[in-house]
Order: C-alpha cells, then structure tokens, then sequence
C-alpha cells in the first residue's frame, strides 16, 4: 500500500520475505529505467523478515537545507529515528575511520552555517546532531579509478567522464582544484601530466555538448565508464545495506533516485 506523510514523502510499505535456497542474483537493475511512476524526493519503507527496516530516501542533487530532498531526509529522519544513516558520495570504507567521519560532521556543519549545504551532508549534519551512527556507502574516485583500470579503461577517457559526471562544462572553465583533486585520486604511474578537457571533449564528442555523456544511457567511453562505476556503486550499496539491515535495525538511506530505481527490485524481492 502506499501512504503519504506530510507534503513530500511517498512511503511504499512492503512486506515480503526473501527467497532463500535460490542462486542470489545481480541486485542491480536497469540503471536507465524511467522513472515516470515516482516523483523525486520519494521515500520508500521496506520491512524485512527479520525485524530490520529500509528507509530509502530517493533524491535529487541540491544544495540548500530547505530542498525538498533535504525536507524529505528530515521528515524521513524524525519519523523512523533511524538507528544508522548511510550517505551517497562519501567513502564507504574511509567511514570506518573516526577521523573521516568527523571530517564529515565538520564539513556539513560548515555547509550549513552557510546555507549552502549538499544533501547527502545534510544527512549527516541530521545524524551527527542525534549522535546516531552514520556512514558514507559509495566508492571513494581513487577507488573508481583503480577500478576502471583494472577495466582496462584509458585514464584520460576516466578523468574525463568523472568531471561530466559532476556537470563541469568542458567548454567553460574548469576549477583548478577540481582538475588537480581528480587527477591526484589517479594512481601515481598513471596520471596524465596535462589534461585538456575542452580538447578532450571534441576529440572524442565533437563540438556540441551532449547532456547525457555523462550519464550511465548515454554513448561513447564517458559513458560507458559512467556505467561501469555506478554499477559498482551500486552493488556497493545493496551491499552495505545488506550488512547494516541487521534484526531490530533502521537503516535510512540517502541516495540519488537513480540508485533506488536500479536497486527497486531488489529491494522488493529481499522485503
């Protein structure tokens, strides 16, 4: 059944139990399936057989504390008092670390003394001000990267698809830091001494930006890196919940829309 709470929060109550004696299989679906049927910020509960429960806050990127995804985060937060907190573009393996997870916390308290605060930071400002425990669930970009050679994917092709991924205009200026934060994530004996992405971009793209070069559904070796590593990602997410979905746990998980769109049936099929 499906209830709303408040104005933005769409929460979809499953209960299933998962299939057991079966071959597990990919928990990763279509990463470009449309997403007509849900409007972003959604967040869908999902109870497992053993008592855990999955709050999966799906949302869109923004900046700014009264967001609708950050209203939605909130909502979500105070409603199901989560007992951990996993959140999109920080380290998953780092967050084992003290220090990194109270880099986090500082990080997001600084955001949001600005008024300028990242969604996913947002989530952990929530959780560090609760003292409930929270960790990042992504792949760090040196972890992307030694990933995609082990691909065999060429860094130059590698570097370029991480800074569409982030939006940056290969035919506008890049942020020096950005380049230079990129290119140190690259294993030592393989960065490119220079990198132009402007040149790049046209010998690869041609002269017209093409929006979706920086997505899993679009052509070309940007793409098919970006595929590549969210698949990843993604895994890595089904993953870490898996492991924190323990009996009695709440698990509240911040992540883009596309990352719930492509776990959806799994996240189905295991509640």
């Amino acid at each position: 059944m499906r209830k709303t709470i408040g104005t933005t929060l769409a929460l979809l109550i499953l209960a299933a139990s998962p299939a057991t004696g079966q071959t597990p299989r990919d928990p990763v679906g279509d990463l470009c399936a449309a997403r007509a049927d849900i409007a972003v910020p959604a967040t869908q509960v999902y109870h497992r057989r053993n008592g855990a429960t999955i709050v999966f806050v799906a949302v869109a990127h923004e900046h700014d504390a009264q967001s609708p995804s950050a209203r939605a985060i909130k909502a979500a937060f105070d409603r199901v008092h989560p007992t951990i907190v996993l959140v999109e573009g920080a380290s998953a393996d780092k967050s084992a670390d003290p220090a990194y997870r109270a880099f986090l916390s500082q990080r997001a308290a600084d955001q949001f003394a600005h008024g300028h605060i990242q969604e996913n930071l947002y989530a952990v400002k929530l959780a560090t001000d609760a003292k409930t425990a929270f960790s990042g669930w992504d792949m760090s970009p040196r972890d992307e990267y030694r990933a995609d050679i082990d691909a065999g994917y060429d860094m130059r092709d590698a570097l370029g698809a991480h800074l569409l991924r982030a939006h940056v205009d290969p035919f506008g200026p890049v942020p020096a830091n950005r380049l230079a934060d990129e290119i140190r994530s690259i294993p030592h004996l393989r960065q490119p001494k220079d990198f132009d992405f402007a040149a790049w971009y046209r010998g690869v793209y041609g002269a017209r930006l093409d929006p979706m070069a920086g997505t899993p559904c679009g052509t070309g070796p940007a793409s098919a890196i970006v595929k590549f590593e969210s698949i990843a990602r993604t895994r890595n997410l089904a993953r870490l919940i898996d492991a924190n979905a323990t009996p009695g746990a709440v698990v509240l998980v911040e992540a883009g829309a596309n990352h719930w769109l492509a776990l959806r049936d799994y996240l189905d099929r295991t509640s």
